[in-house]
């Protein structure tokens, strides 16, 4: 299966993550194209693969200390 991973980092962590699904899903024998979402044109063509990932990253809120 071609798989393509496309992601957004703020620190590198979702980079990281991404190469390493990679990695993972190359030494199950997939074919794996990682690519950093660019801010412009153009775009990884998706229609080219199987499956698409779609991977961003994410601010962490601390849970409230007045949830229940």
């Amino acid at each position: 299966m071609r798989v393509l991973i496309v992601y957004a980092t703020t620190e590198g962590h979702t980079r990281d993550l991404c190469h390493a699904l990679a990695r993972t899903l190359g030494a199950d024998g997939h074919h794996v194209a990682v690519e950093e979402a660019p801010l412009e044109a153009p775009y990884p063509e998706p229609a080219a693969y199987d499956a698409a990932i779609v991977a961003g990253s994410s601010t962490g809120a601390s849970p409230s200390s007045n949830s229940s």
